[in-house]
């Protein structure tokens, strides 16, 4: 399962991690999950926290090609809903160029230090076919993680 489910709490410690992260095993992995005519579930929120890991295993080239000819189509023709990280800094910028131009939305999220204070900020940079706020917003959080924006 792997890239395509976020495991349960439950499933945690069981086999659903994927045993190689080159993109040629992916690739392979990927079109057999395709072909297993398993129905789409637009209902299915799917968080790839940070695709920058990829890197460590693959050049650029490679394994944003993956994102954007294997994930990004399927998560569109399958109607799923998605949010993909990439850390800033990690890559050169053409990646970070060619993946947010396959995105409907693109979000910032910044931790900002200051002498008195510090928090975490965020903004909509870019959203397709909606309108959008681009300010920066203070995150605030909770005791038990509850996350809401501050106005």
């Amino acid at each position: 399962m792997g890239l395509l489910h976020l495991p349960t709490r439950s499933q945690i410690h069981s086999k659903y991690a994927l045993e190689s992260l080159k993109v040629a095993d992916l690739s392979i992995w990927w079109s057999k999950m395709q072909v297993s005519g398993r129905p789409p579930d637009p209902s299915m929120l799917r968080i790839f926290d940070d695709f920058s890991i990829l890197s460590r295993f693959n050049d650029d080239k490679s394994w944003v090609e993956l994102v954007l000819t294997r994930l990004v189509p399927v998560s569109f023709l399958r109607k799923e809903t998605g949010i993909r990280g990439v850390m800033r800094g990690v890559q050169d910028d053409r990646v970070y160029t060619r993946l947010e131009g396959a995105f409907d939305g693109i979000v910032d999220f910044r931790v900002e230090e200051g002498p008195k204070s510090s928090g975490n900020v965020m903004r909509m940079r870019s959203m397709r076919t909606v309108p959008y706020d681009p300010d920066w917003h203070r995150l605030n959080i909770s005791e038990n993680f509850e996350v809401t924006l501050e106005k």
